[in-house]
């Protein structure tokens, strides 16, 4: 929205929001992320990285997601 400059004239509101600011869709999103291969995120992100961009999501969070499972497993995660 803030690329194309329609930001001035459409204001998206955030839905399904707790009163602490969370959602129960972050639970399911940490559960179904942190079980996804980072190397198939990371391929998948580099497909639809205009969409990324576009839509302006943050990949960032679902790294972490993916990161943080494979350091609990013990496994080497790449900075």
């Amino acid at each position: 929205m803030k690329h194309s400059g329609m930001d001035r004239h459409v204001r998206l509101e955030y839905k399904h929001r707790t009163a602490n600011g969370t959602s129960s869709a972050d639970a399911t999103r940490a559960e179904f992320f942190s079980a996804v291969r980072c190397d198939l995120l990371r391929r998948v992100h580099s497909l639809y990285r205009m969409d990324f961009e576009l839509f302006e999501y943050d990949p960032e969070p679902f790294f972490k997601l993916c990161d943080k499972a494979r350091r609990e497993k013990g496994e080497k995660v790449m900075s």
